[in-house]
């Protein structure tokens, strides 16, 4: 595990693969029941769908981001806005 500070007490850890150093998901310190999961590491990527884009201020111009998916200039901010997010879709059965 790597562990990655932000500051203001804010730490990440991340679990990166052994072979070419690709992180695979990322744990917040002060959520240890959370974990961010990379989907492009998936081997079956169509089973999953995003709850919201991050850091779209530095999208590329042809990457459309789909109606009612809610998007993020930067960071979410709170960790908690996206567990929202994942539980109303969860509860929507998508």
């Amino acid at each position: 595990m790597l562990t990655f500070d932000f500051g203001r007490g804010r730490q990440r850890r991340s679990k990166a693969c052994a072979r070419c150093d690709t992180r695979l998901w990322a744990e917040p310190a002060d959520q240890p029941d959370l974990a961010i999961l990379r989907s492009g590491t998936l081997q079956n990527q169509s089973e999953f769908s995003p709850i919201a884009h991050i850091f779209t201020r530095s999208k590329q111009p042809w990457f459309l981001i789909p109606d009612g998916i809610p998007s993020f200039e930067g960071s979410v901010g709170e960790q908690e806005e996206l567990l929202r997010l994942w539980r109303e879709r969860k509860m929507d059965g998508r």
